[in-house]
């Protein structure tokens, strides 16, 4: 009978599984987060980051807002495609100035007189 021996394996490390990137980047360079837990996390230390860089000024009213109050507006909107997550692409607002702005451009939307901005961010009261 004849007994064969077992080979060791060359390599005894235990393979290092590389977690995935938080977002990810479109060939034209913008970039968006993914919908996963770290994703979300990437997303709001975004928020934070852009609330520093604006000191705490709403973009839509340039009013003052507190960090957990701000939002993460998207200057260009989300919808058509053009769904961009840079933080030199976008800024922090009011909750309800956020929703009153919508999918609107940001451009666009500034062309309203500024006392209906806040209203708009102040809830429309």
């Amino acid at each position: 009978m004849t007994t064969y021996r077992r080979t060791k394996p060359r390599h005894s490390k235990v393979p290092v599984v590389k977690q995935p990137e938080p977002f990810c980047t479109t060939k034209d360079g913008r970039e968006i987060c993914d919908s996963t837990p770290a994703g979300r996390r990437e997303y709001d230390n975004r928020k934070g980051r852009m609330w520093h860089r604006d000191k705490g000024i709403c973009y839509l009213c340039f009013q003052y807002l507190t960090l957990e109050e701000s939002t993460f507006d998207h200057r260009d909107g989300r919808g058509g495609g053009k769904h961009d997550d840079r933080i030199a692409k976008n800024g922090v607002a009011h909750y309800f100035g956020n929703m009153a702005k919508s999918s609107i451009r940001y451009d666009r939307y500034m062309l309203l007189p500024l006392e209906v901005r806040i209203q708009n961010c102040r809830g429309g009261y």
